[in-house]
């Protein structure tokens, strides 16, 4: 509402200030994702493409969850795989799975996940916002898990609960591919980066440099545990929980430094854990 002539002459310098702070609260919160805190350890995965994902090495994740108590789990990007929405040529790609046949096990792939944690964070990846490219982003990445889980009655905040295994389990949808976490009182950034280097720890290394904190990054396919150039911080790449042998858009055209590796961490008290089946993988 535009202010009267009367507001305005009694209008001070801080009250104006204040009321530009107050409007943009307003909008910001709507845009911004607040910065997490994390009660203990959290696991780390990402690149799941589902229905190309490891089933072993899945539930090898799950089993690390239990092991190292984690009451918090991160997917950082890339569910689903969506390969009947891609904008590339099939070429000599294998069929790719209905939809309606990735939704299922994206609904079953989650709540396996919210059996074994309290809260579970979700990030969008290039792959799963195909779909969403499709209908010109009139829905989000919230709408989408809103179709999977539609039991946890998700808000325009991002958040809802969804009751697993007789416990309510928190669900946090991030709109955006970047999400803040506080872990051990330990700044961390997780991003579901738009490109990345082939070279294996690249990628992480200039984002730890860039967000000057901790990060853990999917979409590269490689597993590596390396620290920003000052060596202060962690830089992360989390593999993914990807079959690489199903991943046929790399085999049909070969190509050196393309080799994908496997894995995924955890946020420990005592800093980063890496898992990887993959020679020359480990962290």
């Amino acid at each position: 509402m535009p202010t009267s002539a009367p507001e305005l002459d009694r209008l001070t310098a801080a009250a104006a200030l204040a009321e530009v702070r107050e409007l943009l609260a307003q909008h910001q919160e709507r845009v911004l994702h607040p910065a997490y805190v994390a009660t203990g350890p959290v696991g780390l995965c990402s690149d799941l493409h589902l229905p190309l994902m490891d089933a072993d090495l899945f539930a090898q994740f799950l089993g690390a969850l239990e092991r190292h108590r984690c009451r918090e789990a991160a997917l950082v990007g890339d569910l689903f795989d969506q390969e009947a929405f891609s904008s590339h040529p099939p070429g000599l790609r294998t069929p790719s799975a209905d939809f309606q046949v990735e939704l299922e096990l994206a609904r079953r792939t989650l709540l396996a996940l919210l059996a074994h944690v309290d809260r579970l964070y979700l990030l969008p990846g290039n792959h799963d916002v195909r779909v969403l490219r499709a209908l010109k982003y009139q829905l989000g990445m919230l709408d989408l898990v809103r179709v999977i889980l539609p039991e946890a009655g998700l808000l325009r905040g991002g958040t809802g609960t969804v009751r697993v295994a007789g416990k309510d389990r928190e669900v946090v949808v991030s709109r955006l591919p970047r999400l803040e976490l506080r872990v051990y009182d330990q700044p961390w950034v997780l991003l579901h980066p738009a490109s990345y280097s082939k070279v294996r720890g690249r990628t992480a290394t200039l984002f730890a440099d860039q967000e000057a904190s901790h990060v853990a990054i999917g979409h590269v396919h490689h597993f590596h545990q390396g620290l920003s150039t000052n060596g202060r911080w962690h830089a992360l790449e989390l593999g993914g929980l990807f079959n690489p042998k199903l991943l046929s858009y790399v085999h049909e055209g070969p190509k050196p430094g393309t080799a994908m590796t496997q894995g995924f961490f955890i946020l420990g008290p005592e800093g980063p854990i890496g898992y990887s089946p993959d020679p020359g993988g480990e962290s």
